[in-house]
C-alpha cells in the first residue's frame, strides 16, 4: 500500500509528521472502499410540475414566487423614500446656516 501512496503524491519538502498523517488517512479511504450505488428509484427526480400521487401520499407543488416584481417593488419604494427625505430635507428653512455679512462686487478688466 505504501507503495501505492508514493506514486500518487508528491512528497518533496513534506514533513515526515505530515506524511504520516497523510498515509494515515490514505489508508483509512483504502479500507472505506468506494461509495454505494445510488438506489434506482432514486435516480430520476420525481416530477413534481403537477399535483400527482406517489405512493399514497399526495404530492402538491408550491406555487411560484414572483420575485421579479416583488424586487422591482421594493426598488420603487426605497427610491421615492429617497427622493422624497431628499426634497423634505433641502426644502426646510435652515435657521442655523451661514447668513451673508457683507456683499462685494467684483469687476472685470
Amino acid at each position: 500500500m505504501t507503495a501505492d501512496f508514493d506514486q500518487m503524491v508528491d512528497l518533496t519538502g513534506v514533513s515526515p509528521e505530515d506524511r504520516a498523517r497523510m498515509l494515515r488517512m490514505h489508508e483509512l479511504l483504502v479500507a472505506a472502499g468506494p461509495p454505494v450505488d445510488l438506489p434506482s428509484e432514486l435516480a430520476a427526480p420525481l416530477d413534481v410540475t403537477s399535483p400527482s400521487n406517489v405512493d399514497g401520499a399526495r404530492v402538491i407543488a408550491f406555487p411560484r414566487r414572483r420575485r421579479t416584481a416583488a424586487a422591482i417593488s421594493i426598488a420603487a419604494a426605497v427610491a421615492v423614500a429617497c427622493f422624497s427625505g431628499g426634497y423634505l430635507l433641502a426644502n426646510q428653512a435652515h435657521h442655523g446656516s451661514l447668513h451673508a455679512v457683507r456683499v462685494v462686487g467684483l469687476s472685470g478688466e
